[in-house]
């Protein structure tokens, strides 16, 4: 998991305050702070298992990035924008891995298509 948190300034907020625009210090975060979760969930996945090994992780699939937005009170600070990465690490099977089959499995019928 990688994680990043961005704090938004209240001022910028204010402007834009009931108007339709764009926040460009808001899409600047998000795509900065998207770029780092994803970093981090990735220098997460290699520290663990690092690179060069046999069962090493090759990549990563499935990967989501999701938004969280905390309102910022005059006590607590500015409105708090945190980004989470997730996603799946997929390595090869070893060749003596006991879940490689002789070959492909074939596909099977699940639903008849005649109805």
């Amino acid at each position: 998991m990688g994680n990043c948190v961005h704090g938004l300034d209240p001022r910028e907020l204010r402007k834009a305050r009931g108007r339709d625009l764009e926040l460009e210090s808001y899409t600047q975060a998000f795509f900065d702070a998207r770029e780092l979760a994803m970093e981090r969930l990735r220098q997460d996945l290699f520290r663990e298992w690092p690179q060069g090994k046999p069962d090493a992780p090759t990549g990563i699939v499935g990967m989501t990035v999701s938004e969280s937005t905390y309102d910022g009170q005059a006590a607590s600070g500015p409105p708090i924008v945190e980004f989470t990465a997730l996603g799946t690490a997929v390595a090869p099977l070893a060749t003596n891995d006991p879940r490689r089959g002789a070959g492909p499995s074939k596909p099977r019928l699940v639903m008849p298509l005649d109805r």
